[in-house]
């Protein structure tokens, strides 16, 4: 029994690099359901206790990068963000790249100008 389960352990190992990271800081997700990462008062991502990362990247940059997001097996696009299942130490790599794009995102013309919440967890199934 004891110790993390595999998902939450990969949500560790983000948090473990992100934590060094000058610009981001930590705090309670907006969606309620895990970590939000931010810069300043804009949250870029959320690490979501399911053992899920998503990351608000925009529609503009969702769009430039679908084509190579759609081939990774364990990505999924929403509305301008993107979630990763972590399930192992690609995922995290790939979790790590994304997030310094959103962080991009977020200094750049974007910013938090979102309409609404990005995150899944803030969305009703149709």
């Amino acid at each position: 029994m004891g110790g993390p389960s595999t998902e939450t352990a990969y949500v560790e190992r983000v948090l473990t690099y992100v934590r060094s990271w000058p610009t981001l800081s930590t705090e309670d997700a907006e969606c309620g359901n895990g970590v939000g990462l931010s810069i300043g008062s804009c949250q870029v991502a959320h690490l979501h206790r399911e053992g899920e990362a998503e990351l608000f990247l925009g529609e503009p940059v969702v769009g430039r990068l679908r084509h190579a997001l759609t081939l990774a097996e364990r990505v999924t696009i929403d509305e301008g963000s993107v979630r990763v299942r972590l399930e192992s130490d690609n995922d995290v790599r790939l979790v790590l790249s994304l997030l310094s794009v959103s962080i991009k995102v977020c200094k750049g013309p974007a910013r938090c100008d979102r309409n609404g919440p990005w995150c899944c967890a803030h969305r009703v199934p149709a």
